[in-house]
């Protein structure tokens, strides 16, 4: 993962913060192979609520599943009681690098087997698992001009415009695949497959446009089609609680458990929901009632913890957190919530007890580095600083194209006194992929070169953000104050 300087994530796809992206990237179809390749382009989401990000293809940027048989054909033919050499032997070429093979193979098992997708999409799809989205998007160019009556390419195609923020194009693209779907005759589970990636990819870009009746009509269309899809319940309770319509909400959610137990209990969901529509009141309820019926669940427990964190009760959140991690000792979730709440608590000592126990389990854990060297670097003793810049530059290596990870570096640099590397560090990083720590990050470091207005215009924005900032919340809106302090004398 390389969401930083930290986010913590929860198991399952049902957790949600009021904004529909991120709902829909994490559960908007139940494709076996979209279900794993996950994120295109997209803003990384800050520390809480630690979502667990995507379930879309990944064209650029992310963590994709693995290239099996199932991943590339499972939503099209039944595995039960077949096998597709064919396929096998194109996925092992394929990942020999002998692309001009596995078309050949896979060419081989359409023939074979005609209910196959078309090699084009098929090898499209091995594209965007291997991570790269330029090849899969001609692929999928080149399979819509050669298989015009297949809705699948539209539908990859307008998958990466909608996750891309082409709202527009992405309707069209549904739209089309849609009347593709509606007249497509070759293979009956991939038509059923495609009616409901049509409903959910529309409902998806009326939610973004908050058309939330029009939204609500769609998925629920969806669930007549698969009343046992637990992401379409829950993505109609979001959109039902847009409506007003509470008590049908809360159903919703229920039911989405119900259906996959993984998923948040449904008080936090709808604690996230009001409190990002600014009821405290309800939002603190819901949130207790959520633990008191279910506090023995390390994601309940945790979700609690955060919400406590976003109130600023940070001793009723250590209460928690020291509760969950006695009875998951060994849990990394466990040990960075706990970590990350002993740094706002200055407990220095413990949270980096916490980190480097998570370090033990998982050396290469991204966030643990990461909290590490934001917490070595404000240390007094040279080596801890030294440690500090080690922990930031492994990071950066591992994920060179996460804009948070080269943040943190950037900052380690500049405390460090290094202003020139850290600038380097920084070049070309996109502001809007940025999360609310980082930008604060950013805006220090820009408003300590002298450079206040311009820092003072980007913090703005900065807490403007709907991702709520734990770890220096505080001081970004210290830093904010001064800023316009300091404009204010100006004029």
């Amino acid at each position: 993962m390389s969401m930083l300087p930290v986010q913590l994530t929860t198991r399952g796809g049902s957790n949600y913060d009021g904004n529909y992206d991120s709902s829909y990237r994490r559960e908007h179809l139940e494709v076996p192979m979209l279900k794993e390749i996950s994120r295109l382009s997209r803003p990384l989401l800050l520390l809480v609520p630690f979502l667990l990000l995507g379930l879309i293809a990944c064209f650029p940027h992310s963590a994709c599943a693995q290239l099996t048989t199932e991943n590339l054909i499972g939503d099209s033919v039944s595995l039960s009681n077949r096998s597709y050499p064919e396929v096998e032997d194109a996925i092992q070429r394929f990942r020999n690098k002998d692309v001009d093979a596995a078309r050949a193979f896979l060419d081989r098992a359409k023939e074979k087997y005609p209910k196959l997708p078309p090699t084009d999409i098929t090898l499209a799809k091995m594209h965007i698992i291997g991570r790269d989205g330029s090849t899969a998007r001609i692929l999928l160019e080149k399979a819509a001009t050669n298989s015009p009556d297949d809705p699948e390419a539209y539908l990859l195609l307008a998958d990466d415009a909608f996750t891309s923020g082409r709202t527009t194009e992405a309707a069209v693209l549904f739209d089309k695949a849609g009347e593709l779907t509606e007249a497509f005759t070759d293979n009956a589970k991939r038509k059923g497959k495609f009616e409901i990636r049509v409903l959910a990819g529309r409902a998806g870009v009326a939610e973004r446009r908050q058309q939330w009746e029009t939204a609500a009509g769609l998925l629920k269309n969806w669930i007549e089609m698969d009343a046992e899809s637990a992401p379409a319940h829950q993505r109609l309770g979001i959109t039902q609680f847009r409506l007003g319509q509470f008590d049908e909400a809360r159903s919703e959610f229920k039911r989405a458990r119900e259906l996959r137990e993984e998923f948040n209990h449904p008080e936090v969901v709808m604690g996230r929901l009001y409190a990002r529509e600014g009821k405290d009141d309800l939002a603190k309820q819901a949130y207790q009632t959520a633990y008191s019926e279910d506090g023995d669940n390390e994601d309940t427990a945790r979700s609690y913890a955060e919400y406590l964190l976003r109130e600023e009760d940070i001793s009723k959140a250590s209460e928690v957190s020291q509760k969950l991690l006695a009875k998951n000792p060994k849990s990394i979730r466990a040990l960075l919530l706990d970590g990350v709440i002993a740094k706002l608590q200055g407990d220095m000592d413990r949270a980096e007890t916490d980190l480097n126990k998570i370090l033990t389990i998982d050396p290469a854990n991204a966030d643990a580095n990461n909290v590490l060297a934001l917490l070595l670097v404000d240390s007094d003793d040279e080596d801890s600083k030294q440690k500090a810049l080690r922990y930031a530059q492994v990071n950066a290596q591992r994920f060179p194209k996460s804009p948070q990870a080269r943040v943190t570096l950037a900052w380690v640099l500049h405390k460090m006194g290094n202003d020139r590397e850290a600038q380097q560090t920084l070049q070309n990083i996109s502001g809007s992929n940025l999360s609310s720590d980082s930008g604060y990050l950013v805006s220090q470091m820009i408003a300590d070169l002298g450079k206040r207005d311009q820092a003072r215009k980007m913090l703005t924005q900065v807490l403007k953000q709907s991702q709520t900032m734990i770890l220096f919340e505080t001081k970004a809106r210290a830093l904010l104050e001064e800023l316009e302090a300091d404009s204010g004398d100006e004029e």
